[in-house]
């Protein structure tokens, strides 16, 4: 079965900005390398995006993490290297070097799902969504 990936965007999600740093300590149990990516959508209606659940309305982030282009910058370099280590798989050295480009469209990313409430409400303070709510007239 080949992989197909459905762009959040295109499902109702908004995409919002975040630094790797600011995510990592309100998700203390991820860890972010140099090398990644980090793409963070929201949608405070998870019904609209789904048709799972029915009971309620859900907020929801989701983090993607791949690979950035300093990442792919490096491993362009290095891969006469890695040929001539892996001289008997070079067409798994291939690969996985193809796998660095089109991640998304090829399925090689991290995805992560977050939906319980306290961290939720947690992202949404550190990173303004939702302010009108929190301000004190």
């Amino acid at each position: 079965m080949k992989f197909k990936y459905e762009d959040p965007l295109e499902k109702g999600y908004v995409k919002t900005k975040c630094t790797k740093r600011l995510l990592s300590k309100v998700l203390y149990y991820r860890k972010f390398y140099w090398g990644d990516k980090v793409e963070v959508y929201f949608t405070d209606n998870y019904n609209k995006v789904t048709k799972d659940i029915k009971d309620k309305d859900i907020e929801v982030f989701l983090v993607h993490v791949s690979e950035n282009n300093l990442m792919r910058m490096v491993c362009t370099i290095l891969l006469p290297l890695a040929f001539l280590w892996n001289l008997s798989s070079v067409k798994e050295t291939w690969k996985s070097y193809t796998d660095l480009f089109n991640q998304k469209h090829k399925g090689k990313y991290r995805a992560d799902f977050i939906s319980s409430e306290s961290k939720v409400r947690e992202l949404k303070k550190v990173l303004g969504i939702g302010e009108e709510e929190w301000k004190i007239y």
